[in-house]
């Protein structure tokens, strides 16, 4: 597994350390949030929509900053990792106490790469974006198959009870 930005060699906010996509911490998960999305880009919008909706519904504070990354993880997935009709890319958020994990599976086993946008590039900020609106983010092999899963944590997402 391979992760970004995650300060303490793998361990997530709050103690859990995230492995595989998963956060093993002491703290049971509240709510969670799954969908199988067809391989398309023009489904990306209803699952935003989606996504914001039970993120509201949880109470986060930061809902359009979570959706903005999930929706960068999710358009990217079904960008590079659906290459045949039928693909499909399967998101899930899982909330424990205060820690928001979400993990986008997808077909392809090829690495997310991050890369730099040009000045009149219309495209290229994708993780630059996940970088910067979560605690870390990585990357390991799909627990359902061939492929990846892309996971990302951020802390705070959801207030504390």
């Amino acid at each position: 597994m391979t992760s970004h930005r995650s300060a303490a060699g793998g361990r997530a906010a709050g103690g859990g350390v995230v492995s595989g996509g998963q956060v093993a911490a002491s703290r049971p998960v509240r709510e969670s949030f799954s969908a199988v999305i067809p391989g398309e880009l023009a489904e990306v919008a209803g699952v935003r929509r989606l996504l914001e909706q039970r993120l509201t519904k949880w109470g986060c504070p930061e809902v359009d900053a979570v959706v903005l990354a999930v929706h960068e993880l999710v358009a990217n997935a079904v960008r590079h990792g659906c290459a045949s009709t039928g693909d499909v890319v399967r998101l899930a958020a899982h909330y424990a106490e205060g820690l928001l994990l979400v993990t986008v599976a997808d077909p392809s086993p090829a690495p997310p790469v991050p890369r730099p946008a040009g000045d009149g590039a219309v495209d290229g900020r994708g993780l630059a974006l996940v970088e910067a609106l979560t605690d870390c983010w990585g990357y390991g092999p799909s627990p359902e198959g061939p492929g990846k899963q892309v996971w990302c944590l951020i802390s705070g997402a959801v207030p504390l009870p």
